[in-house]
């Protein structure tokens, strides 16, 4: 603009100066005329000087004349070609200035395009933003910041960053402030801060912010990122709550509870979980560590296969059975059971939680059954079903390794006699002493059976020829040479043993071979064995 008014200055400058030179010709020419006139008169007086000179002066006025006329013409000439040069000059300038105003025209408009995106940009976020310049004035606040914070743009704009920032934090915010743009960094949202803002009424709202660094001509600055997080910290104290009732529900009924986060390896232990083990609180770290090195090392295999079943979705809940090192160094039979409570957006499990429950007494109950299942409840020996068992694997072992297998039935002779004399107390006792005297008699790998009353039925297995059992079988019966002394009673009893052999006597129904070799010596004198043959009658 002011490169204009110069030349619009110039043009003026030069447009007087044409005007006096107009003016100045005009006097000359006036003068002249002047002169001219009283020339003439003197001419026509007659003055005598006047009329020698009279043709000299003629000549003269038309040189003079001439002179004049051509210096005006090309004064003019000049001034025209001067003032059409300042005219183009002018003209060119103006396009040059107007082509500057165009580009700053466009610049404006380009920046305020620009200007408009970004707030529409920031108002679109999902977010309350504030932005403040180095010395903390706020410089722009999007709608959501008016809301969440009470106030209008109007009356945030150019006020100090720290109107926002609860009374108890404000005076040391500042130095945060200062210390932030000396060493700018990034803070992303959720930093684990328990972070608030003020509201235009004077209370607190829980927040978490993400600050970022800018910076542009005014300056370095900051924009904050603020999320209002009143109805999550509330619904996290609910569950907080509901998780404390639920955990006080648990240890009542002497459940021990764990709670584990996965990827920190660490686990809080209740109370009654260290106490069901025996433990004082302080005895056990809150370390994965610690629990591995607890668990019972033959069942740390099957505990983590539940685990990792169950957290790769395999299972709707983790439950398994485990036995855990006690502080007296015995180990407990505990059900453990839990489920996933938090995965990351790529499934990872972040934590889990669940319960310990002692079933110590459930397994020496189901011991017992398993016992009664399998074993006689008078003398603790194998019941028939077991030995079939046992008999069976015995001959797949002898096939492999083609050995003999033999079974021995045994009965005690009179021994209703010894029920009818002394009674079914002592009876019991002799039988107890029987299965004792059988076992000490044989090999620790042979398996002795009860079948019922007074009737044993006992495995030899790896048996090389026939000659090795009829010298255990000899042994045993001269075991049973010896008197029993039972309630300071002495009572002597013999055996009638009947003898069956894998692979002589086949495969099927070795047991009641035996048995029919074993009737056969008490039908022809008892206290004596007998090996089974195919003329012997088979009780079925």
């Amino acid at each position: 603009m002011s490169k204009l008014i110069r030349l619009k200055n110039i043009y003026l400058i030069f447009v007087a100066a044409f005007l006096i030179l107009i003016v100045s010709n005009i006097f000359v020419i006036k003068e002249l005329k002047e002169r001219t006139l009283i020339y003439n008169q003197m001419l026509s007086m007659g003055h005598p000087l006047i009329e020698q000179q009279s043709k000299e002066l003629e000549h003269v006025k038309f040189v003079n004349l001439f002179a004049i006329l051509l210096s005006n013409m090309l004064s003019y000439i000049f001034i025209v070609i001067l003032f059409v040069a300042i005219i183009k000059l002018v003209k060119a300038n103006n396009l040059e200035h107007l082509k500057e105003l165009q580009l700053e025209k466009e610049k404006r408009h380009l920046e305020e395009s620009q200007r408009i995106e970004v707030e529409s940009l920031l108002e679109g976020m999902p977010d309350a933003l504030v932005i403040c310049n180095q010395k903390g004035d706020i410089t722009y606040i999007n709608l959501l910041a008016e809301k969440l914070l009470g106030y209008t743009r109007s009356e945030l704009l150019g006020q100090k960053i720290e109107r926002l920032v609860p009374n108890r934090f404000g005076t040391n915010h500042e130095k945060y402030r200062d210390s932030y743009f000396e060493k700018s960094k990034a803070r992303p949202m959720g930093m684990g801060l328990e972070l608030y803002a003020r509201h235009k009424n004077g209370f607190e709202i829980p927040v978490e912010i993400s600050l970022s660094s800018i910076e542009n001509a005014n300056g370095k600055g900051a924009i904050a990122a603020i999320r209002d997080v009143t109805k999550r910290k509330e619904i996290q104290r609910l569950l907080d709550e509901s998780e404390k009732r639920w955990k006080y529900a648990l240890e009542s009924g002497n459940q021990g509870v764990w709670d584990w986060y996965v990827p920190e390896k660490i686990i809080y232990f209740s109370h009654t979980w260290k106490a069901m083990l025996g433990y004082q609180d302080d005895e056990i770290k809150n370390e994965q560590s610690e629990f591995e090195s607890l668990v019972h090392p033959d069942d740390l295999p099957k505990v983590w296969h539940c685990i990792n079943d169950h957290f790769e979705n395999k299972t709707d809940e983790y439950h398994c059975e485990v036995r855990f090192l006690c502080k007296d160094g015995s180990y407990k039979w505990v059900l453990a059971r839990g489920k996933v409570l938090s995965r990351d957006d790529d499934g990872k499990v972040l934590r889990a939680l669940g319960t310990h429950t002692d079933i110590s007494s459930l397994k020496e109950q189901e011991a017992k059954l398993k016992q009664l299942a399998e074993r006689d409840a008078l003398t603790g020996l194998i019941n028939r079903p077991f030995f079939v068992d046992r008999l069976a694997q015995a001959i797949t072992l002898a096939k492999r390794h083609r050995d003999n297998v033999a079974i021995l039935f045994l009965d005690l002779d009179d021994f209703k006699q010894v029920n009818d004399t002394y009674g079914h107390t002592t009876g019991d006792l002799l039988l107890c002493d029987v299965a004792n005297r059988i076992k000490n008699s044989v090999r620790e790998s042979d398996t002795l059976a009860r079948l019922g009353g007074d009737e044993f039925v006992l495995l030899l297995n790896e048996i090389k020829d026939e000659n090795e059992f009829v010298k255990i079988v000899k042994k045993i019966m001269g075991n049973f040479s010896k008197e029993f002394l039972i309630n300071d009673k002495k009572l002597r009893v013999t055996l009638s043993i009947g003898i069956a052999l894998y692979p002589r006597n086949g495969e099927e129904l070795l047991i009641e071979k035996a048995d029919a070799a074993m009737y056969y010596v008490k039908r022809n004198g008892k206290n004596n064995f007998k090996l089974y043959n195919n003329a012997l009658k088979i009780s079925k």
